[in-house]
């Protein structure tokens, strides 16, 4: 009973995402079909389903009637909508496998499972999602942070069925980083409710499910610079990665950010290449919908959240649209985004929350810290060295210096703009550390922030491969 309880929860989750898959694609194109799609769904959903939640609280809804209500009206609409694609999908993935196993039948763009490189990769993938899925489904949270800054978020909802003063302005709970946005504890909330008591390995199932969708995202992109079977291996190495495993399904919202920044990029880049059925209004809405949603997951979703928004801006530039196409196209991304992202920034401000984490980010705080940068560069730069990346960030960095301004004509380039962007901003926020010492802030943290930019920098790498000539592109 609880699985059946478990799966309602979760298909209505994907409803409400295929639903916007829906209303932004109407017909499937190339990127809204498939794996993809299913991947999309998941995000999109989560980020509707917890953002209406949070609404529908802060209106003075108690949690249980939330929940009935979003679900009868996503499932309803979901039923009632003409052309719902979700099944479609589920359906086709079968239907792929299935062809995949049989000699000279598989379809066109798949990895031929018969290829013996293609099987290995594939085998190595499988194996690593069955080890993520047991330590998810089986072993209890061990990190500090995911039971402080979010399980206990979720079962402070739970219990008291309401956003309680205790959730957001109690001292005795400031370890708790009260000033943590709500996404994730909303996620945990909501399977909560369906079950009717708190079960701590939902944690671990939706910490599985955005390893999933992040290795899926990761595979399309890489598939639109080259073959399967490269793809396939490329995934494979992102997928047995330590740093990914150990982080795959113990409850941190920091797979999910990544999931939701390359989903993010994949947006962009579809943009970029003018990709069917990817029209301005698409584009505007779609990436508005996801970068709103980064501030939502982690507070570090405010850094991307600015990245994503100046190259979005940079590519709006290079496309000379006329003046006031321009003007309607940043404004309708703006309130998009301000909508979403700002919703609890201003909850938090108008209860008086108290942010413990940093000092004022002001001029004289950044002088009196500057003696700390040194000491963070040191820290960061040997997190990135460590082979628990399998080498990826070693390998990037060797990349960038040998070949310097020719990698920015590679496909997929200006990625390195970005993660080295973030990889800067995020350092410097320890500069504002409230921790002492703040060293301990670095080391338990700075991992974290790496993983959310380690996607990017791996696909980023595929495009420097492609230019080297070591793997034969897509198109070539």
């Amino acid at each position: 009973m609880i699985a059946v309880k478990i799966a309602g929860a979760l298909l209505i989750i994907l409803a409400w995402g295929d639903l916007a898959c829906n209303v932004l694609f109407g017909k499937p194109a190339r990127l809204a079909a498939g794996a993809m799609r299913l991947a999309m769904s998941w995000l999109l959903g989560c980020g509707l389903v917890s953002w209406a939640m949070f609404v529908c609280l802060w209106a003075g809804l108690s949690l249980t009637a939330t929940v009935m209500a979003l679900s009868l009206v996503g499932g309803l609409a979901w039923l009632g909508w003409p052309g719902r694609r979700l099944i479609r999908p589920v359906m086709n993935a079968g239907e792929t496998i299935r062809l995949a196993l049989r000699p000279h039948s598989q379809p066109a763009g798949y990895p031929n499972l018969n290829s013996p490189w293609s099987l290995v990769f594939g085998l190595i993938i499988l194996a690593q999602i069955g080890l993520v899925a047991f330590a998810a489904l089986v072993s209890p949270l061990t990190d500090w942070d995911a039971w402080v800054n979010w399980a206990s978020k979720a079962n402070a909802v739970f219990i008291d069925q309401a956003l309680t003063p205790g959730l957001y302005s109690n001292p005795a709970r400031l370890p708790t980083n009260m000033d943590y946005p709500l996404l994730l504890p909303l996620l945990e909330v909501w399977c909560y409710t369906w079950l009717g008591r708190i079960h701590e390995p939902v944690i671990g199932l939706i910490s599985l499910l955005f390893y999933l969708t992040l290795l899926l995202l990761f595979y399309h992109a890489v598939r639109q610079l080259v073959a399967p079977q490269p793809a396939l291996g490329f995934t494979a190495l992102l997928a047995t990665a330590p740093r990914l495993e150990r982080m795959g399904h113990n409850g941190l919202a920091d797979v999910p950010l990544a999931a939701l920044v390359l989903l993010a990029f994949l947006l962009l880049f579809y943009d970029y290449n003018r990709y069917p059925g990817f029209t301005q209004g698409i584009g505007t809405a779609a990436l508005a919908l996801v970068a709103g949603w980064l501030p939502w997951l982690k507070n570090e979703g405010w850094l991307w959240l600015l990245l994503v928004s100046l190259v979005w801006l940079g590519g709006l530039w290079q496309q000379n649209r006329s003046r006031s196409q321009a003007r309607s196209t940043v404004i309708a991304y703006g309130v998009i985004v301000l909508v979403l992202a700002g919703a609890w920034p201003i909850f938090l401000t108008l209860n008086g929350t108290y942010r413990f984490t940093f000092l004022p980010l002001t001029v004289d705080t950044l002088i009196t810290n500057l003696p700390r940068i040194p000491t963070i560069a040191t820290a960061m730069l040997a997190r990135l060295l460590n082979p628990y990346w399998n080498f990826i960030w070693l390998f990037t960095g060797l990349i960038l210096l040998l070949r310097r301004e020719k990698s920015g004509s590679a496909p997929v380039g200006w990625l390195v703009l970005p993660v080295a962007g973030f990889l800067l901003l995020a350092g410097t926020t320890y500069v504002f550390s409230r921790f002492d010492p703040y060293l301990a802030h670095v080391n338990n943290s700075v991992e974290r922030l790496i993983l959310q930019a380690t996607p990017l920098a791996l696909w980023w790498l595929v495009g420097q491969c492609v230019a080297l000539g070591v793997v034969r592109g897509e198109h070539a």
